[in-house]
């Protein structure tokens, strides 16, 4: 009897242990979404913003210098 109780609890706290690593990979997983969902949504409303800020690609920049050079 003993032993089958201690075999129980063996195997109950084997399937405790395996759920805590399931959940925090799963934590793990949703932290990092929402921290590329923060990123993702920092960006567009970075590019939401250019009636208050003039951005100007740096492309644009860099071809008034070259037709200079020449």
């Amino acid at each position: 009897m003993t032993c089958l109780v201690e075999k129980t609890i063996a195997t109950l706290v084997g399937t405790s242990i395996d759920s805590l690593l399931l959940l925090k990979m799963l934590y793990g997983t949703l932290i990092k979404k929402l921290v590329n969902l923060d990123i993702a949504v920092s960006l567009i409303m970075t590019n939401l913003q250019p009636s208050t800020q003039k951005i100007e690609p740096l492309g644009m920049l860099k071809q008034p210098l070259i037709l200079l050079k020449k």
